[in-house]
């Protein structure tokens, strides 16, 4: 008997066991499964989010942006390929959850580098918020070189500019403008490679509708992600300006 419980013990190390620093991949809950159990009215592909590579681990980052009031966040993977909505081939992840932006965006941090797509959850008002499929690359692109043009001519109106993108793969530009405390002051959608702060002609989506006017010698910082058709970023631009 104590032989049996010492093989049953060795068994369950073996697979329990991981790196120093790294969490476990997958939960035995599919996503269908926590669908139905939930028993809550689902909300479809209204989680705007994305993916990319990391630049401070070897992983990926995996971003969203969370409506107020939500909660119970939730990362889900599979190996699947393609881009696919078999939810039943999504598991739920273990890994660590950020916030960027002091909670405006927030952030999963992926060590598995053997999935294939992700999926964001979340809950607000009795009800689970479900993204797109997110379709992870496998190799992380360049950034071309001098590929942010700032121009601070138009006083305290800031046109941003990355032209020199020659990626046919990238299919909208998501722009970031924060104060020095981080603090998100507009956050836009473009199909343009360009974006004018308070101009709202080329935006397609809004993030935050309340812009807020910048000021003479504040320094500030413009985001930039190029996003393709299927949620991942391809590249990752920053930079700070100031009156």
């Amino acid at each position: 008997m104590l032989r049996n419980n010492l093989i049953l013990l060795l068994i369950i190390l073996s697979f329990s066991c991981e790196k120093d620093g790294e969490v476990s991949v997958r939960n035995t809950q599919t996503l269908d499964e926590y669908i139905t159990a939930l028993e809550k009215p689902s909300g479809y592909r209204e989680v705007i989010s994305c993916a990319a590579h990391a630049s401070n681990f070897d992983g990926i980052n995996v971003f969203y942006l969370p409506k107020a009031g939500s909660h119970s966040y939730k990362l889900f993977t599979t190996n699947t390929e393609g881009f696919e909505y078999r939810y039943s081939e999504f598991f739920e992840a273990a890994a660590q959850l950020d916030d960027i932006f002091n909670g405006a965006m927030q952030k999963f941090r992926l060590l598995d580098k053997t999935v294939k797509q992700c999926v964001v959850t979340y809950i607000k008002n009795d009800t689970v918020f479900i993204s797109d499929p997110i379709v992870i690359k496998p190799d992380a692109e360049g950034v071309p070189s001098n590929l942010l043009q700032i121009d601070l001519e138009d006083s305290l109106n800031p046109n941003f500019s990355w032209k020199n993108d020659t990626l046919r793969d990238n299919l909208i530009y998501f722009q970031i403008v924060s104060d020095q405390n981080d603090n998100i002051l507009s956050g836009t959608y473009t199909y343009d490679k360009w974006f004018q702060y308070l101009d709202r002609n080329n935006v397609v989506l809004d993030t935050k509708p309340d812009f807020v006017p910048l000021k003479t010698s504040e320094p500030y910082k413009i985001t930039i992600m190029a996003v393709n058709d299927y949620n991942w970023v391809n590249w990752i631009v920053e930079d700070q300006f100031s009156f």
